[in-house]
């Protein structure tokens, strides 16, 4: 059941991350300034968050297997702290582009960042 999972996963990541190109070709201009509302740092900054949670969530996964449940429940601390701030930093970019007047009815770059594979 678990290939059914990524494969349907797959399929449904590459059917919009399609869908998203084609839109885009039709309007490569349109995308460009949409994109250009967007805050790059902060993109940065939730990307390092969101690998390092990741990392220790695999950490933590290790230490299962090595009998260390004290270091586990630290590093799972840390992998949902770490997902808490990665929500707060979506917060606040979502609460600039909204306090600007942008929304997913502004350019369909944004129905696909808010919404789709970019989310």
């Amino acid at each position: 059941m678990i290939w059914v999972l990524i494969v349907s996963e797959l399929l449904v990541f590459g059917a919009g991350l399609t869908a998203f190109l084609a839109v885009r070709a039709t309007d490569p201009q349109g995308f460009a300034e949409a994109q250009g509302h967007l805050h790059r740092a902060l993109a940065g900054v939730n990307t390092l968050v969101l690998v390092s949670s990741g990392w220790f969530a695999a950490l933590a996964h290790r230490t299962t297997q090595d009998g260390q449940p004290a270091r586990t429940r630290g590093l799972l601390a840390a992998a949902g702290a770490l997902g808490l701030i990665f929500l707060a930093i979506k917060f606040t970019e979502f609460s600039a582009l909204n306090a600007a007047g942008i929304s997913t009815e502004a350019h369909v770059f944004f129905t696909f960042y808010t919404n789709g594979p970019l989310a």
